[in-house]
């Protein structure tokens, strides 16, 4: 069931365990490290006086490994990949970056970067169409229940909605398949349907950190290089399933679990 392409996933899980064990096992070993604001001195050595389990820790490192580094780097891949791809907006973002950085020496703060329109634009539409997370973040629904969709929901009720199906949506964004950084800048509006880091209380909390990330990088490759897409490069970016060598009988699975076990409620028939 599982697929070969996971291999790689395997392997950094099994170096971030051996990796927890040993610092578990003699904690003395964090001050062999090259520096001393890694993510095991913060939790082993925090002023909480609770020490995580090894399992927590785990949990910890894999998560800030994926969360913080594969969804930026997806998004710089599949970004860069569409700005080679369409000679107008390489243009267009080469141009700005030159207006706001003429001397190649004297790069811009941040916050010089933060005011570029067609720079954020590009961004913004790396994100929709990289769309980060992709399986749907589960919220429950609060007392008095809710209407999503024309449809009342009943307080309790778990529901979720993946970021590609909003991303995805011709109606929100036509042309879903095709780069346009400029649909960015005519609609402003279109912002609130950005959810690449979700929204409310529950939303990323490396939203700032990820911006930060994409806006330097975006801009320091773009303006101190000039590129051109290889010859060997597909003509589009397929989006493949990694985790799953039979995606088939992975969804007929999931479609057979969700019909067992829909949830009962109060005026709702159940599927059991």
């Amino acid at each position: 069931m599982i697929s070969p392409a996971t291999a790689g996933l395997v392997d950094l899980q099994q170096i971030l365990s051996k990796q927890i064990r040993g610092l578990t096992d003699n904690p003395d070993t964090l001050d062999q490290l090259p520096h001393k604001l890694t993510i095991y001195h913060q939790l082993l050595l925090g002023q909480s006086g609770k020490v995580p389990s090894a399992h927590s820790l785990y949990e910890e490192a894999q998560a800030l490994m994926f969360a913080g580094a594969d969804t930026t780097g997806n998004t710089l891949m599949l970004g860069t990949y569409y700005l080679l791809k369409s000679a107008a907006a390489y243009s267009t973002l080469k141009e700005e970056l030159k207006s706001c950085w003429p001397e190649l020496s004297q790069a811009p703060q941040l916050r010089q970067l933060e005011q570029l329109p067609y720079l954020n634009a590009v961004i913004k539409e790396a994100l929709r169409m990289s769309s980060g997370v992709v399986s749907g973040l589960l919220r429950v629904v609060p007392e008095g229940g809710a209407k999503i969709a024309s449809y009342y929901v009943p307080a309790g009720a778990i529901v979720s909605c993946g970021s590609t199906f909003v991303h995805y949506n011709s109606k929100i964004f036509p042309s879903p398949h095709e780069f346009q950084p400029e649909r960015w800048l005519n609609q402003p509006g279109l912002d609130q349907w950005l959810v690449a880091f979700s929204r409310g209380p529950r939303s990323c909390l490396g939203i700032n950190l990820a911006w930060m990330e994409l806006r330097l990088s975006f801009a320091h490759f773009f303006r101190r290089f000039d590129m051109e897409l290889d010859a060997s490069s597909p003509d589009k970016l397929e989006v493949r399933c990694t985790c799953c060598r039979h995606l088939d009988v992975l969804l007929m699975l999931w479609y057979s679990f969700t019909m067992l076990f829909y949830p009962s409620f109060p005026g709702h028939t159940s599927r059991q």
